[in-house]
């Protein structure tokens, strides 16, 4: 790899090497050439400046990496921003995948670019469930919900069995039915029960 960089030399557009824009210019070469792990040697010949400086422009984009992890871990708004700018980036690259998926005119080519489009909404996927932003699978999305259904709502407010709605009528009646199955283990089959022994009201002659 770092051959056919060394020998492609008109791959980089050589910057201004003094100026500040120069400067930063070179770094992003230096930073690309980093990920694909070019030695710092071949970095300087192609770039056309001194190993040395090389070597300086690399300690201060790995401070820069460090002070921008330690603010991912301090700072949650940036933590946010790093994610959600990431998941964009991988959704662009699906999308864009897509597209040539769409115009390539080779089997080989359709697959190549279908695989693409997968692995970057893998990672996407992958990225927004590891950091909690999506469940993971096999885990229930729980709703909550405050609806509370009642004998009023559906009802209406008018029907006697609204009153049930409310805790002391409703231990009422069900202290009266308590009684009332009671009543009936002890008497065996009973065909009336007067509204005394259970205690809601004057007893009735028959």
């Amino acid at each position: 790899m770092a051959t056919m960089i060394e020998s492609s030399r008109g791959d980089a557009d050589l910057p201004e090497r003094f100026t500040e824009d120069g400067i930063t210019e070179r770094r992003e070469h230096v930073w690309k050439f980093l990920a694909r792990r070019v030695p710092q040697t071949v970095m300087a010949k192609i770039l056309g400046v001194s190993r040395r400086t090389i070597s300086t422009d690399v300690k201060h984009l790995k401070n820069e990496c460090k002070d921008f992890v330690h603010e991912l871990k301090n700072d949650p708004d940036a933590a946010g921003t790093a994610i959600g700018l990431s998941a964009l980036r991988l959704e662009g690259i699906a999308q864009a995948a897509l597209g040539d998926y769409e115009l390539a005119a080779t089997a080989q080519m359709k697959n190549l670019f279908l695989n693409t489009a997968i692995k970057a909404e893998t990672a996407r996927a992958t990225l927004l469930i590891a950091t909690g932003v999506l469940p993971k699978a096999g885990e229930d999305v729980r709703v909550t919900h405050n609806l509370k259904a009642t004998f009023a709502s559906k009802l209406g407010d008018d029907n006697p069995l609204a009153t049930l709605d409310k805790p002391d009528s409703r231990r009422k009646v069900l202290s009266v039915a308590e009684k009332l199955l009671r009543l009936s283990a002890d008497r065996g089959n009973i065909k009336q029960i007067d509204a005394k022994s259970i205690g809601i009201g004057p007893s009735k002659t028959d």
